[in-house]
């Protein structure tokens, strides 16, 4: 377990400092023997994301998303490599299923900016401020408990 350990370690440092094609590398190595790890695919797609190699990041993120559905960080990574695909009506689906996994704060924000961004994009402003209204209620939720 040492070794994998390391060869996380070695893939971080290299995301770190933007060294994507190696941290790609490592992480089919950590998949290679730990093919149903979610974190790792999530890590990959994540590599591949930066590396500008989007259709890539979709099939890692997929993998991720297949072995932890409930997992939002998933999601919304997918729905943002399907906007800058500009495929903004799976974005949107993959951003509504990030949301309805209920986030944890801060990161819900983000969640719900996106959606709310991307509707505007589209010029779809009742749905837009839809998003919202459904952020404020949230917010009230959380200041009340």
């Amino acid at each position: 377990m040492d070794g994998m350990n390391d060869l996380v370690k070695r893939a971080e440092s290299h995301l770190a400092r933007g060294d994507y094609e190696e941290a790609i590398q490592i992480f089919q190595r950590i998949l290679t023997s730990d093919p149903i790890n979610p974190i790792a695919w999530y890590a990959l797609g994540y590599a591949y994301f930066e590396a500008k190699r989007y259709n890539e990041a979709i099939n890692a993120y997929e993998h991720a998303i297949s072995f932890d559905p409930h997992n939002f960080m998933y999601w919304y990574a997918l729905g943002l490599t399907y906007k800058r695909l500009k495929l903004l009506e799976k974005a949107i689906s993959c951003f509504k299923q990030a949301i309805s996994l209920d986030p944890p704060s801060p990161e819900r924000w983000r969640v719900y900016g996106s959606l709310f961004r991307t509707y505007l994009r589209l010029w779809r402003w009742r749905e837009a401020l839809s998003v919202l209204k459904q952020m404020w209620i949230k917010l009230l939720e959380v200041t009340n408990q």
